[in-house]
This record gives structure tokens, C-alpha cells and sequence, in this order.
């Protein structure tokens, strides 16, 4: 069975204004449709909200990338501590000898770093 693509359109949920989408017959809701609609429209609020998704997919991906199942929930749970200013900075070091730093700079960019520390030290 295949759908065939026609021209639908959907409703910023922002500005209210209408988006030309292609999609398959029947294959997506009004409220898909105006999602769609939305992820498309160039208002201000809606490219904030494309902005805002984007930044959250990014996040994700490297606090995945560095950090282990365990230690991603409180990696988030801190980042969201520090963004909503509850903490200027947090730094920790981990079982593995990463320094973890997390906080916002200057121009509120959130900025996280995580330095290995390969110094060698022989005590006898």
C-alpha cells in the first residue's frame, strides 16, 4: 500500500501562519500538521524553539558520548543547576581521573569541560 504525497497544510502554533507541507494521504493528524508547520515557520518564537530542541540534542549527545548511564542523570541534573543559576559552577573529579567543570560563561554560554589528568607521579 503506498500513500500517495499531497500538498497539506498546517498552523504555526506561534504566529498562526500557514505552512505548505508535503505529505502522504491521510498519514498525519491536524495537530502533526501544525507541528510540522511549526518546525518550519521562521516567526522568532518558533526558530527559538528549533534553537532550543537543537541545543537539547546536542547536549544529549555529549553527555552521552562522555559520560556513563550512571553519571547522566546527575550530569543533566547539574547542568540544569547551573543554568537556572543555583550553582555559579560545579567541578568534580571522577573515578577514572577526568576533571569534570561545568558553567556558564561570560556570555552565558554553557560551557563543560572534562580534562584528563595523565600526570606521572612515582611515590616509594
Amino acid at each position: 500500500m503506498s500513500s500517495e504525497v499531497e500538498t497539506k497544510t498546517g498552523t504555526c502554533r506561534y504566529c498562526g501562519q500557514r505552512v505548505f507541507l508535503e505529505a502522504a494521504a491521510d498519514d498525519l493528524s491536524e495537530h502533526d500538521l501544525d507541528m510540522l508547520a511549526t518546525d518550519k515557520c521562521m516567526c522568532p518564537e518558533a526558530q527559538s524553539e528549533r534553537r532550543k530542541r537543537e541545543r537539547k540534542e546536542t547536549l544529549d549527545k555529549f553527555v552521552k558520548k562522555h559520560f556513563s548511564p550512571e553519571l547522566s542523570n546527575l550530569i543533566h541534573y547539574v547542568i540544569k543547576m547551573v543554568e537556572e543559576y543555583d550553582l555559579v559552577e560545579f567541578t568534580c573529579k571522577l573515578p577514572d581521573e577526568r576533571n569534570v567543570k561545568i558553567w556558564l560563561d561570560n556570555d552565558a554560554y554553557l560551557r563543560i569541560k572534562i580534562k584528563k589528568t595523565e600526570d606521572e607521579e612515582l611515590k616509594i
